[in-house]
């Protein structure tokens, strides 16, 4: 039985997922999606990974502490499709790749879909298993491994995209003393400000979740996130609406809202 503190919070995904179904099937009707703005950070992709190469140093990609089991999942989960298209760069244009894991089952994933992007750019031989590392899942003990490796390493590129608490401030800083060109990204709302100050690029919050859409270009991605979009435009109108309501002296809205969550 339905409980009626619930039926507001129903509603509410009834909308978000009506929204996508129905940008998903516009999609596939049409072919054509809507376009996403410029994300420089993700262009900025291809010149990091082309500088290492021009360098003769690695690229280093780590998504943090993050775990798959977790409320960080989905942070994990978007960093994929950054280092699956960092993988295809450094496979096509012959820069090393280092990534480094602090959770063995996005170690697992990690490592399946970097060797299926070097195949995919039809250079399997150069894949090295031993490049993608699980270090420890232990918060301080992770970071001071990827702060030694890039010392070791002198990686000419780090990025940095993921779920990060205080050891993102640590990376960050390692990548920048040497002298890394750095991408960061993460929806932490305390750590992106130290992202900003110490990275060249930086993701900022729910950019990390266009990331596979922006990288792929694929039409029906970019149509479930237009729908998402849709969908908070009309919660935030009805706040709006709520807010101007209540001010000129109508509980109107108030009352319909109270019926629901009461």
């Amino acid at each position: 039985m339905l409980v009626t503190e619930r039926l507001l919070a129903l509603g509410l995904v009834l909308l978000i997922a009506c929204s996508m179904l129905a940008g998903l099937a516009r999609a596939s009707r049409t072919g054509r999606g809507p376009s996403i703005r410029r994300i420089a950070a993700l262009d900025a992709l291809t010149e990091v990974v082309g500088r290492a190469t021009e360098m003769g140093r690695p690229v280093h990609f780590t998504a943090g502490t993050g775990r798959l089991t977790d409320q960080s999942a989905p942070m994990m989960l978007a960093s994929l499709d950054v280092v699956g298209r960092t993988a295809g760069l450094a496979a096509s244009y012959g820069a090393r790749l280092l990534v480094t894991c602090a959770d063995p089952v996005y170690h697992a994933m990690t490592t399946d879909r970097v060797r299926s992007c070097y195949t995919l750019e039809g250079r399997p031989d150069q894949f090295r298993p031993e490049d993608v590392k699980f270090l420890s899942d232990t918060q301080f003990a992770y970071a001071a491994g990827v702060i030694g490796l890039i010392e070791r390493e002198k990686v000419a590129a780090n990025i940095v995209v993921g779920s990060y608490g205080a050891e993102g401030l640590l990376l960050a800083e390692a990548g920048a003393n040497a002298g890394a060109l750095q991408i960061a990204g993460t929806t932490n709302m305390n750590i992106l400000p130290f992202f900003v100050v110490a990275c060249d690029y930086v993701l900022l919050g729910e950019e990390m979740y266009a990331a596979g859409a922006y990288l792929s270009q694929d039409k029906k991605q970019a149509a479930t996130l237009a729908s998402q979009d849709y969908a908070k435009l009309a919660v935030l109108l009805g706040i709006v609406l709520g807010v101007v309501t209540l001010t000129f002296g109508s509980r109107t809205l108030l009352n319909l809202l109270d019926t629901f969550g009461k």
